[in-house]
């Protein structure tokens, strides 16, 4: 039994050591965003400014495990933020000035296009549409995005490791590696890192501390 248990304990952490290799290759894949990237943080930083919101728009994992989070730090650093769409959740009109942050790995989720077509035809001016995908091709991107912040899905980084021949690629030939990742996950991931670390910039240039950030959560006093 308790070597069924170690075998266990050592799969586990080999599938992690595998997606922390894989959170490094997409990590080098961002840096080709460079221009996106200052795009999004100017654009968040004027929202915060003029005391306009920031709006999110996602479905799914994209929404619980990296979008959410990411609205929920930006109320801590005193950003009027918003989800959309959502059953359980209020948003109000969308009005001059305000940004729209859409995540959807593939661009194609219906109901963030549906979203989407809304807007666009309201022609709401000084509105921005940001959209976090994985397909710059997709509807979403092509059709309605003003900037489009392209992060890596596993296939990507699965082949930037071959090209790369890294380490971490080349032993995984020797050693069979764990699955890791099903579905759309590492994209969710890498966009979770992602936006923790634009919240990390955030901080870093309006002086906003981890401190004064704590004083802003809702806290149980009782």
């Amino acid at each position: 039994m308790e070597e069924q248990n170690q075998e266990e304990i050592l799969q586990i952490v080999a599938s992690m050591s595998e997606l922390i290799d894989m959170a490094k290759v997409g990590v080098e894949i961002i840096k080709e965003s460079q221009q996106e990237v200052y795009k999004l943080i100017a654009t968040i930083l004027d929202v915060r400014k003029a005391r306009k919101k920031v709006v999110g728009i996602a479905e799914g994992r994209s929404a619980l495990l990296a979008l959410w989070p990411f609205l929920l730090r930006l109320v801590h650093m005193d950003i009027i933020a918003y989800v959309s769409g959502q059953v359980g959740f209020t948003t109000p009109a969308i009005f001059e000035g305000d940004l729209i942050i859409v995540v959807s790995g593939s661009g194609t989720t219906d109901t963030n296009v549906a979203r989407c077509e809304t807007l666009k035809k309201e022609k709401i001016p000084g509105v921005k549409v940001i959209l976090i995908t994985y397909d710059a091709a997709s509807i979403l991107a092509k059709e309605y995005a003003d900037i489009v912040i392209c992060l890596p899905e596993k296939n990507a980084v699965i082949e930037r490791r071959k090209q790369q021949k890294t380490r971490s690629y080349l032993a995984s030939q020797l050693v069979k590696q764990p699955e890791v990742a099903p579905l759309g996950t590492f994209f969710e991931i890498i966009t979770a890192i992602f936006l923790d670390a634009v919240i990390a910039r955030l901080m870093k240039i309006t002086g906003i501390t981890e401190e004064m950030m704590k004083n802003a959560h809702i806290r149980d006093k009782a």
